[in-house]
């Protein structure tokens, strides 16, 4: 791989691409190969090649701004406009989330013991798609701050985002049995109600978020569309 990245500094492009396949054969599972792969197929102009690969890059890999730019490249020159725009729109803002990950990540390193530097760290790789990172930057945050509610109740939503509603919903029933006046944890409770399909008790959540929060209006909209 390391010898692809060099024949394409030199300009030798298909030389690069056959390397670059050479390594992905030997380490299929690599998605950084694949997106190695995927990039030089685009740069050589055999879009239709080059589009499953980059697609299997995008889906486990998020936050990969380069796979969103060359994608939607790809998809743009086979004819499908609207996807290829909403990918290189994707790339754009992928390009400035990486660069607050950046800043973030180094904050922890300089202050590494400041639980507030791991959770916004933990946030941004949630926005991200690095759901497993942001997991652990959680309870780096957590083994700093345990108690904290705020950060309780952002374990409970990345839980959810993972697909782990039964312990986002452990986690925030006794959240609320713990403060019962934390606006937050009663409206993301509601959240997981509304999913799991209980309406009832998602608008009782709800309206206990308003009780102590009257200016909560995304409790107030969600809300709205039960009544």
């Amino acid at each position: 791989m390391q010898l692809s990245r060099l024949l394409e500094r030199a300009g030798r492009y298909e030389a690069a691409l056959r390397h670059a396949e050479q390594a992905m054969a030997l380490v299929p599972a690599r998605l950084d190969y694949r997106y190695r792969v995927g990039a030089l197929l685009v740069q050589l102009g055999r879009f239709e090649e080059a589009i499953p690969l980059l697609q299997t890059v995008v889906q486990h890999w998020p936050g990969h701004d380069g796979a969103a730019y060359n994608l939607g490249r790809a998809l743009i020159a086979t004819g499908r406009t609207e996807a290829g725009q909403r990918y290189l729109a994707r790339a754009d803002s992928l390009q400035q989330l990486t660069e607050r990950l950046l800043h973030a990540r180094r904050r922890t390193e300089l202050q590494p013991d400041d639980p507030d530097a791991w959770s916004t760290y933990a946030r941004l790789l949630m926005e991200a798609g690095y759901l497993d990172q942001a997991y652990t930057a959680l309870q780096t945050a957590l083994t700093l701050a345990p108690g904290n509610l705020a950060l309780l109740s952002n374990l409970a939503t990345l839980q959810l985002a993972m697909g782990d509603t039964a312990g986002a919903l452990k986690g925030l029933q006794l959240l609320v049995r713990a403060d019962s006046g934390f606006a937050e944890g009663w409206f993301n409770l509601g959240v997981v109600y509304a999913m799991l399909g209980d309406s009832e008790a998602a608008r009782e959540a709800w309206r206990r978020t308003l009780q102590l929060n009257p200016e909560h209006e995304a409790a107030r909209a969600y809300l709205g569309r039960l009544q």
